[in-house]
C-alpha cells in the first residue's frame, strides 16, 4: 500500500475479524467507517434508475412467459431454469436472476 502512496485506508467496520487482521498487516493507518456503502447506495443517478426500470420490465416479461407453466406442486427447478431462459431472451444484463 505504501508503494501506491496509500497511508490511510478506510474500511467498513462490519468486516469479519479475519479480514481486519489481514488489513492490519498492510502497515497503514486503518480508519473504520460506518454505513459508507449504505450512504452511497441511497442516491441513484438517472442511468441507474433507468437500468432498474429496464430490469423490472424484463423480469415482468420473463415471469409472464413462465407463468403458464406454474401449477400447484410444480417442481421448482424446471421453473427456475425456464425463468432464467426467459430472462436471457431479454438480456437482463446486470440484473440477472439469482
Amino acid at each position: 500500500m505504501k508503494k501506491l502512496g496509500i497511508n490511510v485506508l478506510g474500511f467498513e467496520s462490519s468486516v469479519p475479524f479475519d479480514f481486519y487482521d489481514v488489513l492490519r498487516q498492510l502497515q497503514v493507518t486503518l480508519t473504520p467507517l460506518n454505513g459508507l456503502v449504505e450512504q452511497l447506495r441511497l442516491v441513484k443517478d438517472s442511468e441507474e434508475l433507468q437500468s432498474i426500470k429496464e430490469a423490472i420490465k424484463r423480469a415482468e416479461e420473463a415471469f409472464m412467459a413462465t407463468k403458464p407453466r406454474i401449477r400447484p406442486a410444480s417442481p421448482r427447478v424446471p421453473l427456475h431454469f425456464d425463468s432464467k431462459r426467459n430472462l436471457r431472451k431479454g438480456d437482463a444484463g446486470a440484473y440477472r436472476l439469482i
